[in-house]
């Protein structure tokens, strides 16, 4: 009797086994979504995040619940560092379909676009809180009008030091009267450049009747401020 069950317990695993095995070349593969190219070439479009940007919003794109099985729950496996420049391109639009997850019930009637924008958004403030206070020195005139609350923005020179990954919104800011002790803290609230600065107001006199691009940074200042610029 012993021998007798051993050996249909064996059959039945085999049945079973080939079974699966008929059903698995049945059914085909989950398809990846198609990639979006460059029109009238074979290459994927470039991803819509910065690679700084991608570093904050793959993790949080990794803790969302996708479909077992799915071609998504493979896809957010993947390390952020062997994604390939395909899977960069396929980023944005997976995130559109997980954005309730992570944004609540007030994204579902999102675009794509104002799913990237959020995403953006969401970003770039994790990115500036982690950046170190901007130091700004200012003339007695434009320091006094940021304290008095009749200056909101200060105008730059466009470039290295001065762009939209130095000044991120939500970056915290120290103005400073020149280079002494008195100072206010801030944070910035918008940024934007500008091709006529002759228009801004006080440009000329800063920096003449220049044609060069000029970086707008709004910021608001604390009251009761708490961040504090180490020299």
């Amino acid at each position: 009797m012993h021998n007798t069950t051993r050996t249909l317990s064996a059959e039945m695993d085999a049945w079973k086994t080939r079974q699966m095995a008929r059903m698995a070349a049945l059914m085909p593969p989950p398809r990846p979504p198609r990639v979006p190219t460059v029109p009238g070439t074979s290459e994927p479009l470039p991803c819509v995040f910065s690679d700084a940007e991608l570093d904050v919003i793959w993790p949080k794109l990794q803790n969302v619940t996708p479909r077992m099985m799915s071609f998504d729950a493979r896809f957010l496996r993947t390390d952020r560092e062997r994604l390939t420049p395909k899977g960069k391109a396929l980023v944005h639009e997976i995130a559109h379909r997980y954005r309730r997850q992570m944004f609540g019930k007030a994204s579902r009637t999102w675009h794509i676009a104002d799913t990237v924008e959020a995403f953006q958004k969401w970003a770039n403030r994790r990115i500036a809180e982690n950046m170190s206070p901007l130091f700004i020195p200012l003339k007695r005139e434009f320091f006094e009008a940021f304290e008095r609350g009749k200056k909101t923005a200060e105008y730059r020179l466009y470039g290295p030091r001065w762009n939209e990954r130095t000044c991120r919104v939500g970056r915290a800011v120290v103005l400073s009267f020149g280079y002494t002790h008195r100072r206010l803290c801030g944070e910035i609230v918008h940024f934007s450049i500008s091709a006529t600065p002759q228009l801004l107001p006080g440009w000329n006199a800063c920096y003449g009747d220049t044609h060069r691009t000029a970086a707008v940074i709004g910021i608001t200042v604390l009251r009761n401020p708490e961040v504090k610029h180490d020299e």
